[in-house]
């Protein structure tokens, strides 16, 4: 029981969060790495007949960059719509256009970023423009040639392709290999208490995506170090960190770690207790690492699917998804529902767009990639999203998510380009979580008619949907940790080819207390099976994440003035900004 009532700490630790402190956008390179260096880009294959710079003044730099921004709006509206067409129908054809719209774009961007070197931004008045600048002293892959390019999107393409496409054979009927990841395994393992069962498809799954992936990965990280030293930057993890615009800030997220560790640990005993109860000590060994095939899902990285195994004495969470079943919810619904949240705290409805070309179904006659996500298409008017949502509570929340993400964009679409961003990587993803605090409350579930009764549940139900936030919070920040900490690892060297699933799996036991159901030899690729391994996104963000938006919503209870001193600590997490009238909190 005290494990249950410390996950309040969370929100005392992340609060002390050691904000990253302003730094002038130039101290973030050091002599070494001045853009002024000799690229190793050869510049010949540039037509500059369209364009010269009269001057490299401020005055000249302005119309630069103006011109700069419109460009890069309308280059990336290409880019999103040829993504979009390959991700919501996943095959060659439509990844090879992707490829070519994407590299027609990069080729352009080398061409402006070599062009803006010729400025001497850093020395600019103008506190708006020199962002600007700086913001594109940085262009990530696109430093490549284009044909290194071109090879660099086709391995990311070939291992998502991989990662959307695969199946594995039903363990209840061996001869049925259709099974996917979405929703097919998903379901078992958040719902399935077999542990053979459970076992069977973690390695099945882990079997299906990482041997596919581990012969391209190698090629895939030569060429992020190349793009990292074209970007004139001697740590090639600084290619994903430098948007965070502080050296020390893997230090901070290190000491931040530590401070949260204990909880972590607690509620980590807590349920390897709870497990070994349900599954017996040769399943869970005592003061071994939790099997990671029974914690809910093919990942480990969030165990809120066992929750019920978890509840301590007789105490039963309340069960949304057959409420939202009988209350006649459809996938559209959702939205709505969703939609009607942010109105009614005055923020701006979904465009046309959203509603006539989102995918917010899994279709049945192609291959999609169901990784939810919201999109921005760079020309104010077309913004989307992408997940293959069904009925239930766990979509329910995060169509609140994704949404949040929309709210966000539509609020800097008046934004030149570079600002058309979040403050930092992980900024953004938390916009949509905080939103979730509110929605996920007993008090607003009760409002959309989700719970039966006309009292509040009582402070037991409360207690485990405290529970659930830990385990669906806590947990993560181990596990994105962990994930960046091997890739700053292999692509510094400091992780070899012939290390990989070997080091995957000591950061796992170490930061996690996890172990994999079997031995994994080299022979796997077990970090393959994360979506944002496959696809090359940085995943920091979400640590960040999981910290600053327990900050956002605090300062929400707080705006709304609906915080009690002596209690506030302790009753932050059912805090609800949901009125028609105007932002309030009921804490």
């Amino acid at each position: 029981m005290k494990v249950l009532t410390t996950c309040i700490g969370l929100l005392l630790v992340v609060t002390s969060f050691t904000r990253v402190r302003s730094q002038d956008p130039s101290d973030w390179f050091s002599d070494d790495d001045s853009d002024d260096s000799d690229d190793s880009e050869d510049s010949s294959d540039y037509d500059d007949s369209d364009e010269t710079i009269d001057g490299r003044g401020e005055e000249d730099a302005r119309r630069f960059m103006a011109r700069l921004s419109k460009e890069m709006d309308k280059r990336m509206n290409k880019n999103m719509l040829a993504s979009w067409a390959y991700e919501t129908n996943v095959g060659n054809e439509t990844l090879n256009n992707q490829i070519a719209v994407e590299a027609e774009s990069a080729r352009f961007i080398r061409k402006r970023w070599l062009e803006a070197k010729q400025f001497r931004w850093r020395t600019f008045t103008d506190a708006r423009l020199k962002r600007q600048f700086f913001m594109f002293s940085i262009i990530g892959e696109e430093a490549l040639t284009e044909k290194k390019y071109k090879e660099y999107k086709q391995i990311i393409g070939e291992m998502t392709d991989l990662y959307s496409q695969a199946k594995v054979c039903s363990y209840q009927n061996r001869t049925n290999c259709d099974v996917k990841l979405d929703p097919d395994i998903m379901k078992i393992m958040a719902a399935s208490r077999d542990p053979d069962e459970l076992k069977y498809y973690w390695i099945e799954w882990h079997n299906a995506i990482g041997k596919g992936i581990r012969p391209l990965f190698p090629r895939y990280v030569r060429l992020f170090r190349e793009a990292a030293a074209l970007n004139n930057l001697k740590d090639p993890a600084k290619l994903w960190l430098w948007e965070y615009e502080d050296e020390y800030f893997t230090t901070y997220v290190a000491k931040l770690w530590e401070q949260m560790k204990p909880l972590y640990l607690q509620v980590h005993a807590f349920v390897r207790r709870k497990l070994r109860e349900k599954y017996g000590e040769k399943v869970v060994p005592r003061g071994k690492p939790i099997p990671s095939h029974l914690l809910g899902n093919v990942w480990a990285h969030q165990w809120f699917s066992i929750a019920d195994l978890t509840y301590p004495f007789n105490m039963k969470a309340i069960d949304i998804t057959p409420e939202m079943v009988k209350k006649g919810y459809t996938v559209e619904k959702i939205f709505k529902v969703a939609e009607d949240f942010y109105t009614s705290i005055d923020l701006s409805p979904m465009p046309d767009s959203f509603w006539k070309l989102s995918m917010l179904e899994k279709p049945k006659d192609r291959k999609v990639i169901c990784e939810a996500a919201a999109k921005d298409f760079y020309d104010g008017k077309d913004y989307r999203m992408r997940q293959c949502t069904t009925v239930t509570y766990e979509n329910l929340r995060m169509a609140h998510r994704e949404m949040g993400l929309l709210e966000y964009f539509l609020q800097y679409k008046h934004q030149p380009y570079f600002f058309k961003k979040g403050a930092n990587p992980g900024f953004r993803e938390a916009i949509g979580d905080t939103i979730v605090f509110s929605v996920q409350t007993a008090n607003h579930l009760q409002g959309l008619g989700l719970i039966n009764g006309t009292t509040v549940p009582d402070a037991d139900t409360e207690l485990l949907s405290l529970l659930v936030t830990g385990l669906r919070k806590i947990i993560l920040i181990p596990y994105a940790y962990m994930m960046d900490m091997w890739r700053w690892g292999v692509f510094r060297g400091e992780i070899t080819e012939d290390q990989y699933n070997h080091a995957w799996w000591k950061l796992r036991t170490e930061l996690q207390g996890l172990e994999p159901p079997e031995f994994r030899s080299e022979e796997f690729f077990d970090p393959g099976v994360k979506y944002q391994i496959a696809a090359g996104k940085e995943y920091l963000r979400y640590f960040v994440s999981f910290v600053i938006q327990f900050q956002f919503h605090r300062s929400l209870c707080e705006a709304a003035g609906n915080i009690i001193q002596t209690i506030r600590m302790k009753s932050l997490y059912i805090g609800v900004i949901f009125v028609k009238t105007k932002m309030q909190a009921t804490c």
